[in-house]
């Protein structure tokens, strides 16, 4: 079983990316702070007009100690990329992938 989760995202990957950098201004939150190494939150291309945002669950980084913290954060990622999905799938076609 793969630790990542994926949402797949009938839009371009560089939609997706733009609607996910929005979702992350709109909450203040500076893009490195949320994708580090070993990678939370990335957005990788599928064939055609598709891709898929790629999450990994906090549990993975911060173990059952904290699970209800690691939960939490999680759950942030996830409406993230709902968020970032609806989005780019609204926009209906390719974009500029915005700048970091």
């Amino acid at each position: 079983m793969s630790p990542y989760e994926h949402v797949e995202v009938a839009a371009p990957g560089a939609a997706v990316l733009a609607a996910l950098r929005e979702g992350l201004r709109s909450r203040g939150l500076t893009e490195y702070a949320v994708v580090d190494i070993p990678l939370r939150l990335a957005v990788i291309g599928r064939a055609g007009e598709r891709s898929a945002i790629v999450i990994r669950p906090m549990g993975t980084l911060l173990g059952d100690e904290h699970a209800d913290l690691a939960d939490r954060f999680t759950a942030v990622l996830r409406a993230l990329a709902d968020e970032a999905r609806a989005g780019a799938e609204r926009a209906g076609g390719p974009g500029p992938a915005s700048p970091p």
